[in-house]
């Protein structure tokens, strides 16, 4: 044990070697498998990849003036919302599954 480690570094190092934690583990691989989680992480890896790979039109800035400004296109802002909103109905299909539930009786 290093002389900056945690007060209670044995007991975490327990805990997460512990069957709780291992069950814990093990079902969130179960929620992965979902439908739902699938469609959560494709759309917000595919928000992701969009502004990565400089799909939307935006500036932000000094102008010539010094004034600060930001810009960003009116219709990637609509498609930035309706991705966003995607994700959110993703999200909420998912915490609404079963096995979402059960890993929370699980966790709790």
């Amino acid at each position: 044990m290093s002389a900056r480690a945690p007060l209670y570094e044995k007991e975490m190092e327990g805990w997460m070697k512990s069957k709780a934690m291992r069950d814990v583990m093990s079902h969130k691989k179960v929620v992965e498998a979902t439908s739902e989680h699938k469609r959560l992480e494709y759309d917000a890896k595919a928000l992701g990849r969009d502004f990565a790979a400089g799909r939307f039109h935006a500036t932000m800035g000094f102008d010539d003036e010094g004034n600060y400004k930001e810009w960003v296109d009116n219709h990637d802002l609509k498609v930035i919302f309706e991705e966003l909103y995607q994700i959110k109905e993703d999200l909420k299909a998912l915490v609404g599954t079963k096995e979402v539930a059960e890993q929370e009786a699980i966790e709790y």
